[in-house]
């Protein structure tokens, strides 16, 4: 009887574990605390739309897509704030895979940032969509 409660804690605290990874900052909506990760035709109809701040984050520098409008290393976003627009802007970020652009985007949410969105897969993705760069 003992041995089961051992086994039910450690399952409660496996959950809360994994509740906690998944309850992180990569969300599908989008608030004050989180960045909304988009496939590549959303996050291409989202530049298209227009009033979008599109940032490569990127180490070492790639080619970039057609309008990207500043290059800020991942891990500089903080440094590099007053390169960075409004704190209401629309901000699309992305890198080669999408994992930059993840750690820059929760950057910006810390900053303050509330519309903030990432190329799911990169410019990796971006090009196997068919799209061009």
């Amino acid at each position: 009887m003992k041995g089961s409660w051992v086994y039910v804690a450690v399952a409660l605290a496996a959950a809360a574990y994994v509740g906690g990874c998944l309850g992180g900052q990569d969300s599908n909506l989008n608030s004050n605390a989180t960045y909304v990760i988009l496939s590549a035709p959303d996050f291409k109809a989202l530049i298209e739309g227009g009033n979008v701040f599109l940032l490569d984050v990127y180490v070492p520098k790639q080619t970039q897509l057609i309008g990207t409008d500043a290059t800020i290393p991942y891990d500089k976003i903080k440094e590099n704030a007053e390169r960075l627009p409004q704190k209401s802007a629309t901000i699309a970020v992305y890198c080669k895979s999408g994992e930059m652009a993840k750690l820059a985007a929760k950057d910006l949410v810390d900053l303050g940032y509330t519309n903030v969105y990432v190329l799911e897969g990169g410019t990796d993705a971006w090009r196997a969509a068919g799209y061009d760069i």
